[in-house]
């Protein structure tokens, strides 16, 4: 929360604070994504972390090979545990990464 709560305010900032959110929510996102790496692949706490760093990376610091990187990785691993035991909420995190990297990839 403390990473989207910075996003948000850098997009709302004045010119020299801007920098200062996105450091912050940046630190949030890094941390929050770390303590993740404990939790299943297909775990939804997990994958919307990844969704919204994802994202933060693509669309605010543009470090795009990264958020492609990131999201890819995370649906794979996903996928294949969702074949095993199937999630609801998972499986709609999952398309929606799916959906960030059809947006992002080329055809």
């Amino acid at each position: 929360m403390g990473g989207d709560f910075g996003r948000y305010m850098r997009e709302v900032a004045s010119e020299e604070l801007k920098e200062a959110y996105g450091n912050r929510a940046l630190e949030f996102y890094i941390y929050g994504f770390d303590q993740a790496q404990y939790l299943e692949a297909s775990h939804p706490l997990r994958l919307t972390l990844v969704l919204h760093l994802s994202d933060f990376y693509y669309e605010d610091v543009h470090l795009r090979a990264e958020a492609i990187n990131m999201a890819q990785d995370a649906v794979s691993k996903a996928s294949k545990l969702l074949e095993k035991a199937p999630n609801q909420e998972s499986s709609v995190i999952v398309q929606q990464l799916k959906d960030r990297l059809s947006l992002w990839t080329p055809l």
